[in-house]
């Protein structure tokens, strides 16, 4: 079984915002970690800064070209409140040596509706390089088969609960894993907004315990 190295890293918060548009017509709010306490932490840094800057620019394409037009069509006699922009992130594993990080990307567009995407990266901070999920997993076991199992158990359960929350044909399409990230009792694989349900669903988001993957895992999380 694969040893972690001891040290957590050390995360804050840097932040990247302004206005856009006639008159302020769009906010944009965007956070994003800047660590510290690790060998690759430069490099992580720039890493994130850049997905901030690129994340910044693309809110200046489209989302802000929606704000002009509401803003340009507004005539009601309160102040335009401004549609907004952002990005926020939450660290959800930083133990022995790995880091797993998830950015949530929002815009409120007002008319145009809302829009939300997930991306996470979990990294190995001794060797400054991103982890597929595989990697914590023993050659040739069936992980993918057992998390997609679990995934579709809890929709079943889910909709037991709530009918509709999730489309039609969503226990099947789970089975496609999407995207991960490390919590402190599990993997938790998680699935754009709208791809296995409508919009109130958010991002569809499953943990799946380390215990339940027994003798498959090859990393002691």
């Amino acid at each position: 079984m694969m040893e972690k190295s001891p040290a957590p890293a050390q995360v804050e918060t840097r932040t990247l915002d302004g206005d856009a548009g006639t008159r302020g017509a769009l906010r944009v709010e965007i956070e994003y970690p800047a660590v510290s306490g690790c060998a690759c932490a430069a490099a992580l840094n720039a890493f994130y800064r850049r997905r901030a800057e690129s994340y910044y620019r693309a809110c200046m394409g489209a989302p802000r070209r929606e704000a002009e037009r509401q803003r340009a069509l507004w005539r009601e006699k309160e102040p335009f409140e401004p549609l907004r922009a952002g990005r926020s992130f939450s660290v959800m594993y930083n133990e022995g040596g790995l880091l797993s990080v998830f950015s949530d990307s929002w815009e409120e567009l007002g008319y145009a509706g809302s829009f939300l995407r997930r991306e996470a990266h979990t990294w190995e901070l001794p060797a400054g390089r991103p982890a597929p999920a595989g990697r914590f997993f023993r050659r040739g076991s069936a992980w993918r088969q057992l998390a997609a199992d679990h995934i579709a158990r809890q929709i079943g359960q889910w909709e037991q609960e709530q009918p509709g929350a999730f489309f039609t044909g969503a226990q099947t399409k789970c089975r496609a894993l999407h995207g991960y990230y490390l919590a402190g009792d599990g993997m938790v694989f998680y699935y754009p907004a709208e791809s296995l349900g409508p919009r109130a669903l958010g991002v569809p988001s499953f943990l799946v315990p380390y215990a339940a993957f027994g003798e498959m895992l090859a990393v002691r999380l």
